[in-house]
C-alpha cells in the first residue's frame, strides 16, 4: 500500500504529514522523479501509477465521507470491516487518533458494544 502524501509528491511542496510504522513493516523507497522516469518508458508503469492514485482517490473520499456522515461508533465499526484483526494488535490510543476521537470516546464505544452483545 503506497504511503505518503500524494499531493507533496505531485506539488514538490514539503509536507504537512507524519507516517509512524507502529509494526514491523518492510519499505520501499524510490523518488517520484524515478518513477516519472518509469512511467515514460514502460506502459505497465503508468498502470500501476493510475491504480495508485485511483486507491487513493476513493481511500480519502471514502474517510472524507465517513468523517461527515458518520458518528464515532459508525467510523469504529467501518474501521473493524476495512482492517480485520487490526484493534487487537494496535493500540486503542492509535486506533482512536484514527478515528479523529479520543481514547476516552473511544473506551466508551468498545463498553457499550460489549454490552450489547451480553
Amino acid at each position: 500500500m503506497p504511503l505518503g502524501s500524494y499531493a507533496t509528491i505531485l506539488t514538490g511542496r514539503p509536507t504537512h504529514v507524519n507516517i509512524e510504522a507502529i509494526e514491523d513493516s518492510v519499505v520501499l523507497q524510490f523518488s517520484y522523479s524515478e518513477l516519472s522516469k518509469r512511467y515514460e518508458r514502460h506502459i505497465g508503469w503508468e498502470r500501476l501509477g493510475r491504480k495508485i492514485a485511483e486507491r487513493h482517490y476513493i481511500s480519502r473520499e471514502r474517510r472524507e465521507h465517513d468523517f461527515l456522515a458518520c458518528n464515532a461508533a459508525q467510523r469504529y465499526e467501518t474501521f473493524l470491516e476495512e482492517f480485520p484483526g487490526l484493534e487487537a494488535r494496535i493500540s486503542q490510543t492509535n486506533i482512536a487518533s484514527y478515528l479523529g476521537i479520543t481514547p476516552e470516546t473511544l473506551s466508551r464505544i468498545l463498553k457499550k458494544r460489549q454490552n450489547l452483545s451480553l
